[in-house]
C-alpha cells in the first residue's frame, strides 16, 4: 500500500492524490486502507516516514545530530509534492 501511495504522491502532490487512485494502484479495498492507517494524512505520515527512513538507512540523509536539525529531511518530503 505505502508503495502505491508514495507513487501517488509523487504523481499527483499530497492534496490532489486520492485514495481511490492509491488503493485500485495497491490492488486493495479502500477499508483495508483505513483500517491500517485512519484516514489520508496518517497514510501520508506513514508514507512520507517510510520514505526518510529508506533514505537514511541508504545515506541519503545524515543524522540529526550531524545535520543540526530536522531540515536535513527536507529533501525526501520536498519531492512528494
Amino acid at each position: 500500500m505505502l508503495d502505491a501511495a508514495v507513487e501517488e504522491f509523487q504523481r499527483f502532490g499530497l492534496r490532489r492524490a486520492r485514495v481511490e487512485d492509491i488503493v485500485r494502484r495497491a490492488g486493495v479495498g479502500r477499508m483495508t486502507v483505513y483500517r491500517k492507517y485512519e484516514s489520508k494524512d496518517r497514510l501520508i505520515q506513514a508514507a512520507v516516514w517510510r520514505e526518510v527512513r529508506r533514505a537514511y538507512h541508504d545515506g541519503q540523509l545524515v543524522p540529526p545530530a550531524e545535520a543540526g536539525s530536522v531540515g536535513c529531511c527536507w529533501p525526501v518530503v520536498s519531492d512528494m509534492g
